[in-house]
């Protein structure tokens, strides 16, 4: 919706800056390039200009750029158009520092991007804040991930505090994460990690019945969801259910979307299953006489 608000502005060249106006015949040309969707000519129509008559067209320009997936080129244009407006009029959240941020993530630079995603959320963008909290993530930066989610949390509780409990227990830090992650799943929106997070702490703390409630929850809104299939085998194992709770490992391993550590645990578990059903199948048979 953000990149609607300010699609107006790629067909105006930037107003309050020091350009000189390029010819009419160059402006029709350069529209008529964009209405054609022809970018890579229109990169070249925009760069061959001097400097002051080249950011009479820095919105097309970026615009051109971000369509035809140049990224370096973009975040250079970004950068010195974002300079030149934040001198003028201070931060504000632009389409530029949309595509800046965009254009960072092309690129693979993570911190930066980061940074870049959060400074929009902190803008006033939501969007912002949650590609950061989709990247740190990623990245299982969970130090990281904290600051930000608490940021998504103003505007998006339900996800927000979903991401920040996630972080919490991925620290250890195991009281604030449950605290947390019992208010996220009061709101609308949040995830289902926070349900299967709220397993994994109740199995650490033993509360068997309440860990499964909570692996439910989680499966109900994705069911294929491998982290809380084994909190719920795992909670199941506790309560001395091992039938079950091996169907739950089973069906992890069954969704082929487990990491190999996870996989190497689930089979641990299963196999863990399988010995103790067949010990317990062994001592219910009746003994032969000799």
């Amino acid at each position: 919706m953000f990149l609607r608000w300010f699609f107006f502005l790629l067909v105006l060249p930037l107003l309050g800056q020091s350009h000189r106006e390029p010819p009419a015949s160059v402006i029709q040309e350069a529209s008529r390039l964009q209405k054609n969707k022809d970018w890579n000519r229109l990169i070249l129509l925009i760069e061959g200009l001097e400097p002051t008559q080249k950011q009479y067209f820095a919105y097309p320009l970026i615009e051109a750029l971000n369509k035809s997936g140049q990224w370096d080129k973009l975040l250079q244009v970004c950068e010195e158009t974002i300079a030149r407006e934040d001198a003028e009029e201070g931060p504000k959240p632009t389409w530029v520092r949309t595509c800046r941020a965009q254009a960072l993530s092309r690129l693979d630079r993570y911190p930066d991007s980061l940074k870049a995603h959060a400074e929009l959320g902190r803008l006033g963008i939501p969007v912002g804040f949650v590609n950061a909290c989709a990247l740190a993530q990623a990245h299982q930066d969970w130090e990281a991930l904290i600051p930000v989610a608490s940021g998504l949390s103003t505007t998006q509780p339900g996800p927000g505090l979903s991401y920040k409990g996630e972080a919490l227990a991925r620290l250890g830090r195991y009281d604030e994460a449950e605290a947390v992650l019992e208010k996220a799943v009061t709101y609308p929106g949040h995830t289902a990690m926070a349900w299967s997070d709220l397993a994994l702490i109740r199995n650490l703390r033993r509360a068997f019945p309440a860990a499964v409630e909570a692996a439910d929850r989680a499966l109900a809104m994705d069911p294929a969801n491998v982290v809380a299939l084994c909190h719920r085998g795992g909670a199941r194992f506790g309560l001395q259910q091992y039938a079950e709770g091996r169907q739950d490992f089973a069906a992890a391993l069954a969704t082929g979307m487990a990491d190999e550590a996870t996989t190497v645990m689930i089979r641990q578990n299963i196999d863990m299953a399988d010995r103790y059903l067949a010990h317990t199948k062994k001592r219910a048979s009746p003994q032969k006489r000799p």
